[in-house]
């Protein structure tokens, strides 16, 4: 017996939905043949998309299926389906596929007699989804089960949940049948085990919000499966064992999806949980459900159940469990929801054949006292489902509800239901005020135009929106057969497949589809959604899950590309380089079926694009500068030691062609050296190339090494010595003037705190003197390096642009330099957090970008960044212009066109943005107005989380006026990303 608690967990790394383990076509056949050796093994079907990144979830429920098929050559491989939600299909091991369900739901519908749905996102804790499809087999509980979590203090019982737990649950149970086997003469094979379990076990209700059936089986019952092997020796009679009794007992007033099942029912508290600050009972209690379960031996089809409570009330069972309020079974035994004294009242479970009581089993049950009165708006009821295009009618219910200021009914954005998760990015895209104690509101069908079809949230708040109650999820669109299939992708000669790999000097990409599928549908288009990863490191990026039209909510990211395909169902070629698409980024790729050119049924599942610049490269791209048509990667290669530190293995600057895409020369390499690498430019007159090292761990000086940019040759290596006592000295930054062909570079000493100017020669390498910066001001690291070229005079500011910048304890400040008078202007006040400074290339003016890339750590505080321009003779600044949004880094100038352009970590209202990006900012640079916004890049991921130098001392986004394109370091910090601005 064998049970694996295993899958692939796509969702937590990159967003996209778990994958069921067999996924793998190695572990597929190992599976097989330990099956086919007689050992039964149990699989848990996945958890579909759990919380941890801002993903929207779909009808299906956050999960996507594992379908039978028969060909061998159809199933798919988790190297292709990983990065898509496309089905996964793998033909029948004999392996016990497991899906997890919650028990005690109060979410899929007001149905109270209901409790047993295939776990999804919207019911249930709403935690996980468990995998579904016509491979999974069975399932057993996987919501809100006790468990033990181990700490340092030991262990500690938690709610935890997935089909992780479900499998050892049906494991266990098919350990009972081979043990109830083989005590009674029989041999059951794997297979035969599994067919009994799912044969036994009962039906699993359906969500009404689910756009297909969410297919895992039967729900497991031990009880009947071993029975029915026990019945080949053994007559058995209906006999009651005992009668359980569960109350939900919620955790908190907020969220409700959180709850215990632990029931005492000498003294069932209907006044609780207590909640809040000051710990007063909440009252929520009197509103969940108790569930009876008769435990019962020998059950047959043709038994009926009843629950007799006190003298003479009844309640009819359609099984031997049951599920009621408090309300209706106080009131079977004549008794009032409300009152001051606790109730003692006596349940009897029976079974009855023919009508007559077969088996029974009583308990005597104490409520507690309750006013009738709680802290939490219930959910609302709501349709499962409603055509697009329709109004939605809900009803709602405050009676009892203890403080009812400012109700509201509210209605999700698409995809993202419900406020309690601790990733999403929820808001109201329509609310209204409630006027009366309970009634009816009907929802606009206007009130959907802008997410389409998908799956929305409705619920009550309170207090303007700032108190939640619970939420009911509810699906707009139609079904799931009207979704056509995910389309398949190939490049040059690779095979059909739904995740492809290309570049920008080839960059055509074959696309097959079939939009049959959907109804009335007599054409198709192509949509490129978000780019790909966002900042919270999501590959999935569709808000409108198998929506009914182009992805664009008007908040959320929008799609980057929506295009018609020439007829329903075919086969076409994009060139995506002639398309526009930015490199470096990666796209989820779906098709759309139209008729008359207008979106029609369901959005396909997606497929995948990775659209490379070019060759990537190894190691940590620290940084890069371009110098006519070539790129010059600096780049750091780090290891793990044995004695458990990181080492620096060594460091590499290679040319890289942006005609072509290829890497060329290495220009430098070193290893043994300690040091790290950043490029500070190159000069085409000279040939070299000149490159700061930064020792890793400390100890030695900075050094700047020149060489040849054809060849690699070393022109001169020379280590930036102070001469004084310190060997604290730090390499700040440097900028190439490739009209005079020379560099400045700076270096602070952390001793004397003094920052000091090196002119490095870019023919021979030969390096200055230092000249002091700030000797009248030490102490303040100045690494902002720029240069004029038509004056040939450079600018150095502080430095710095994390959150302690906003303190107001460190002055930022600048100074202009003469190499050749080696002269230092007195330093100037600049705005808190420069970012960079930028010369007009004209001798006037300088321009001054400021702001925090991160919030202030004490306050919180987190200013949009600004655009200052300054006297190139005085460096006296103007009144800042507002660019609206945050992480404001590298300008760069494009006086071709009039037009700077600076990077920001974070994209024009990042904060409400699921799929936020960081932005590429295009302003007028002598008024600071913003012009254009390109939120095509992720430099939170290259440069915040990757670089080892401060990026404030080196350019990171460099111009092709020419053809009005950008470059910079791609999300994976493995390549360059290119766009057009």
């Amino acid at each position: 017996m064998i049970t694996a608690s295993l899958g692939f967990g796509t969702d937590g790394s990159i967003g996209f939905p778990s994958r069921w383990l067999e996924d793998d076509p190695a572990i597929r056949d190992t599976l097989r043949s330990i099956v086919d050796s007689g050992i039964v093994v149990v699989v848990s079907s996945n958890d579909g998309t759990r919380l941890g990144l801002p993903v929207s979830v779909g009808p299906d429920g956050g999960s996507t299926p594992t379908d039978l098929t028969s060909s061998t050559h159809a199933q798919t491989s988790i190297d292709d389906v990983a990065p898509t939600t496309t089905p996964s299909l793998v033909r029948d091991t004999g392996v016990i596929g497991a899906g997890g369900t919650t028990v005690d739901d109060t979410l899929s519908s007001d149905d109270v007699r209901t409790a047993v749905y295939p776990t999804t996102r919207y019911n249930g804790s709403a935690g996980y989804s468990s995998g579904f499809g016509t491979r999974i087999d069975l399932a057993a509980p996987g919501d809100n089960l006790p468990s033990l979590f181990h700490t340092s203090d030991g262990p500690q019982v938690v709610l935890n949940g997935g089909t992780s737990a479900s499998a050892p649950m049906i494991a266990a149970a098919a350990a009972d049948v081979l043990a109830a086997a083989k005590a009674t003469g029989q041999t059951l094979t794997p297979r035969k085990v599994r067919d009994l379990l799912v044969a036994t076990g009962r039906p699993i209700a359906q969500p009404p919000q689910a756009d297909r059936e969410l297919h895992m089986g039967t729900q497991l019952d031990v009880t009947a499966a071993v029975e029915k092997v026990l019945a080949k020796r053994h007559d058995l009679a209906p006999s009651a064992v005992r009668l359980s009794v569960a109350q939900r007992q919620v955790m908190s007033v907020t969220p409700s999806t959180s709850f215990v099942e632990a029931t005492d029912p000498s003294a069932i508290d209907l006044a609780g949980p207590a909640g809040g600050w000051d710990g007063v009972p909440t009252g929520e209690n009197a509103f969940a459900p108790l569930t009876f379960g008769l435990d019962l031996t020998g059950a047959h089809k043709d038994l009926t159940y009843r629950l007799r409570v006190g003298e003479h009330g009844v309640i009819p069972s359609s099984g031997p469990s049951l599920r009621v309020l408090p309300g209706e079974l106080l009131g079977a035994a004549g008794l009032p929801l409300v009152s001051s004294e606790a109730r003692s009242l006596q349940v009897t479970f029976e079974a009855l054949d023919g009508g007559k009581v077969v088996a029974s089993a009583s308990r005597k049950l104490t409520l507690s006292a309750t006013d009738g009165t709680h802290l939490q708006p219930q959910a609302p009821t709501a349709p499962g489902a409603t055509p697009l295009g329709k109004p939605v009618t809900v009803h709602y219910d405050l009676t009892g509800l203890r403080d009812t200021t400012d109700p509201e009914l509210v209605l999700s954005s698409v995809g993202h239901w419900t406020p309690f998760t601790t990733s999403d990015k929820w808001r109201a895209q329509w609310r209204t005020p409630l006027t009366g104690t309970k009634g009816s509101v009907t929802i606009p069908a206007s009130a959907f135009a802008a997410g389409g079809a998908g799956l929305y949230g409705v619920g009550v708040t309170l207090y303007d929106g700032q108190v939640f109650g619970d939420f009911r999820a509810l699906r707009i669109g139609p079904g799931a057969d009207q979704r056509p299939e995910a389309p398949l992708l190939s490049h040059g000669t690779t095979e059909k497949a739904h995740s492809v790999e290309l570049t920008r000097s080839d960059a055509k990409l074959t696309v097959n589809w079939d939009a049959t599928a959907a109804e009335h549908a007599d054409g198709a288009a192509i949509e490129f959604l978000t780019p790909a990863p966002t900042l919270y490191g999501a590959l999935n990026t569709a808000t409108n899950q198998n929506g009914s039209g182009r992805d664009d909510n008007g908040v959320d990211h929008a799609s980057t590309l929506f295009r018609p395909l020439p007829s329903v169902k075919g086969k076409t070629v994009l060139d995506l380089k002639a398309l526009g698409l930015p490199t470096g980024l990666q796209y989820p790729v779906r098709i759309i079926a139209t008729h008359g050119g207008k979106p029609v049924g369901q959005a396909s599942p997606t497929s995948f694009v990775q659209y490379l610049d070019g060759e990537t490269i190894s190691g940590t791209l620290e940084n890069f500068e371009v110098s006519g048509d070539t790129a010059l990667l600096s780049t750091d290669d780090f290891a793990d030691g044995d004695d458990g530190w990181i080492h620096l293995r060594g460091s590499a600057t290679t040319a890289y062609s942006l005609a072509d895409g290829k890497l060329g020369t290495v220009v430098a390499h070193d290893t043994g050296n300690g040091m790290m690498s950043e490029v500070v430019g190159a000069d085409r007159a000279t040939g070299h190339t000149l490159i700061a090292h930064q020792p890793f761990d400390g100890g030695t000086f900075p050094e700047v090494a020149l060489r040849d940019t054809a060849t690699g040759a070393e022109v001169r290596t020379t280590a930036l010595d102070p001469e004084g006592d310190s060997t604290s000295v730090s390499f700040m930054g440097g900028a190439v003037d490739t009209v005079r062909h020379r560099a400045a570079v700076v270096t602070y000493d952390g001793v004397s705190g003094v920052d000091s100017l090196w002119t490095v020669d870019m023919a021979t390498g030969r390096v200055s003197d230092p000249l002091p910066l700030n000797a009248s001001q030490p102490g303040r690291a100045l690494g902002n390096v720029s240069v004029d070229s038509s004056t040939g005079i450079f600018f150095v500011a502080t430095s710095g642009t994390m959150g302690p910048c906003l303190s107001g304890r460190v002055p930022y400040y600048a100074v202009s330099v003469d190499l050749t008078a080696r002269t230092v202007s007195p330093p100037a006040t600049m705005p808190a957090c420069v970012a960079g400074l930028l010369p007009d290339g004209k001798g006037d003016k300088v321009y001054v970008a400021a702001g925090p890339v991160t919030p202030n750590y004490t306050s919180g505080e987190f200013p949009t960044s600004t655009w200052r321009s300054a006297s190139q003779a005085t460096l006296a600044t103007s009144t800042p212009a507002d660019l609206g949004t945050r992480g404001v880094m590298w300008p760069a100038l494009d006086a071709e066109h009039g037009v700077a352009l600076v990077a920001h970590l974070y994209e024009e209202a990042t904060t409400d943005d699921n799929n936020a990006l960081s932005e590429i900012t295009v302003l007028d640079p002598d008024t600071g107005k913003v012009l254009a916004r390109h939120p095509v890049a992720n430099l939170v991921s290259s440069t915040i989380s990757t670089s080892n130098f401060d990026f404030t001392g080196r350019r990171g986004l460099f111009l092709d006026p020419a053809h009005r394109t950008a470059y910079l370091v791609n999300p994976w910090a493995n390549g360059l990303e290119r766009f057009s601005y």
